[in-house]
């Protein structure tokens, strides 16, 4: 049964085309063939050189579960906090140690003006306290001095007892403020006033029942020269002690740091 005409159409044009067969020059036949050989050849080495050529390794695209990304931001965050109170430790611990440093440096300065302030009140002390001691050691040897033709009774000068008081009140100070070698030397000057003292009083006494006053009168002078000559090397030896001690002298300063170090 014959199909429909719009079926027949159908199907042939579903049909593929024909090949249409190549019209070849009579001669041509060997070029022809030699052509499509050369063309397949080339084809096949242009195939082998493409396989030949180094492929680049393949990479799996990253594409991370939607689980795993959580897991990864999680662990960021917690990285960045840490980081964070790294830095704040580090922050803080480098503010603790400059307050440290300058809590140490001022109490440095501070404790080192205190001893150059105490070192000066003691030499100022000192110094009043020789002071002192060498005024009374001359009150009372101005006393030994004239003792022959001094009034006690005067009322505008002290007596003898006032200035031996006045002499054992500036002597006690010494033990508390001075060195040893100064209280050596005070203690030679003051033994050595006291025997001026003493020694007067007997020439003196010599003297009023002496039956020769001329020669009595000659020895008096005689031995109280003596005495206050001895007064008076005693008080130069004190004070170049005392100069020794306030470094006064700075050869005698460095000399006495010598010896220190050398009794040590």
């Amino acid at each position: 049964m014959p199909a429909e005409p719009h079926l027949r159409a159908r199907r042939a044009s579903c049909r593929r085309p024909r090949r249409e067969r190549l019209e070849v020059a009579p001669g041509t036949e060997e070029s022809f063939t030699a052509h499509r050989y050369s063309a397949h050849l080339s084809r096949r080495e242009t195939h082998a050189a493409q396989v030949a050529l180094p492929r680049e390794p393949y990479v799996k695209p990253f594409a991370p579960k939607p689980g795993r990304m959580f897991v990864g931001i999680h662990k960021m965050v917690i990285m960045s906090g840490q980081l964070q109170w790294i830095g704040n430790l580090i922050t803080a611990v480098a503010t603790l140690s400059g307050v440290l440093i300058a809590q140490f440096f001022a109490r440095r300065t501070e404790k080192t003006k205190a001893l150059r302030e105490d070192a000066t009140r003691w030499m100022q002390d000192r110094r009043e306290a020789y002071t002192d001691f060498l005024a009374a050691v001359w009150q009372m040897r101005e006393f030994s001095v004239k003792m022959d033709t001094h009034d006690s009774g005067e009322p505008e000068r002290p007596t003898v007892e006032e200035r031996r008081k006045d002499l054992a009140r500036a002597h006690e100070l010494l033990y508390i403020i001075a060195p040893p070698d100064v209280l050596e030397r005070a203690d030679e000057l003051r033994e050595a006033l006291a025997t001026f003292h003493t020694r007067c009083f007997d020439l003196i006494l010599a003297f009023k029942h002496a039956e020769d006053k001329s020669a009595a009168e000659f020895a008096y002078s005689d031995h109280k020269y003596a005495y206050d000559l001895a007064v008076l090397e005693a008080a130069a030896a004190f004070r170049e002690a005392v100069r020794l001690d306030l470094g006064v002298d700075p050869q005698a300063q460095k000399l006495r740091r010598r010896r220190d170090k050398m009794v040590k």
